[in-house]
């Protein structure tokens, strides 16, 4: 935290340094699906209209050099920070809650803590010039926090997950320019065609076989035709991030599914891949039962 100008927060090892995973898997801690729903959701509304406005595209494809306001850091502000550090965003989380923030920062949700706006700003402006992923909390009374941001012109590219009764206030940079994240959730709506919700699990030696089913991944993704596909910076940067979850996870086309599994069971039978490697697929909508393939 600071403090009459003198540094007491305490930094993290990233999750995006090596050797340094961290867990998702505690109490109140989004899920990778739901991490994943708000990365296919920021994702869908950068460079696109939303609400009826376009982000400028003078900052380039992507969401990388934006900056995603959210509030609190509870687990769905946690899943919108994981998901723009993901996709190579800069984040902001407000929240009064001093002790929440603590855990976000051990969890790795954030990569700084600070109570007080100028240096927030201060580590945003730099990350966010360099095109660089950084998610700052800050400690504050997130209403006057907000105001004071109107005040001085502070504007975020993306608002995301307002608390009821931050609305109005939220509403603020919209007005300005800032585009709402469209309504995400894992049930949610899947980009066209991605109804397939695909996971992968390894009964053994995880972090040598969950990468080895990553890159199968890419390969029964990257043919698709047209423009690139942000699931790939999913399936290649998610796990900087999340660290040790028990499996990984990403939406495809059934298609896509088809050759995933396939080319997973192939490498089973060759030995290239553990026989206890899984994949297992579901719909999307909501009412849907996982299938389960013990491949």
């Amino acid at each position: 935290m600071f403090t009459a100008g003198r540094r007491k927060w305490a930094v993290m090892d990233s999750p995006t340094r090596p050797g340094s995973p961290v867990s998702l898997a505690v109490p109140a801690a989004p899920s990778i699906a739901d991490v994943y729903a708000a990365f296919e959701a920021l994702n869908r509304c950068v460079g696109v209209e939303a609400e009826g406005v376009a982000i400028d595209a003078a900052s380039g494809p992507g969401p990388g050099g934006r900056l995603v306001l959210y509030a609190p850091t509870d687990a769905s502000g946690a899943a919108v920070a994981l998901a723009s550090s993901i996709a190579g965003a800069a984040s902001l989380g407000l929240d009064a809650d001093e002790e929440r923030l603590k855990l976000a920062l051990r969890r790795g949700v954030c990569d700084f803590v600070v109570n007080g706006l100028d240096e927030a700003l201060r580590i945003l402006k730099n990350e966010v010039r360099k095109r660089q992923p950084v998610a700052v909390g800050l400690v504050c009374d997130v209403p006057a926090c907000l105001q004071e941001m109107v005040e001085r012109g502070v504007q975020p590219d993306v608002v995301a997950c307002p608390r009821a009764g931050l609305d109005s206030a939220f509403e603020l940079f919209v007005a300005r320019g800032a585009v709402k994240l469209p309504e995400w959730s894992t049930a949610g709506p899947a980009a066209a065609g991605l109804r397939e919700e695909v996971w992968w699990s390894a009964a053994e030696s995880a972090a040598r076989w969950l990468p080895q089913v990553d890159a199968l991944a890419v390969e029964a993704i990257a043919g698709r035709p047209g423009e690139p596909d942000p699931r790939l910076r999913w399936l290649r940067v998610a796990a900087r991030y999340l660290g040790r979850v028990p499996e990984h996870y990403v939406r495809m086309s059934t298609a896509e599914a088809e050759r995933l599994i396939e080319a997973v069971a192939s490498g089973i039978a060759s030995g290239s891949l553990s026989a206890g490697v899984a994949v297992r697929r579901g719909r999307v909508a909501a009412s849907s039962l996982a299938e389960s393939l013990n491949l």
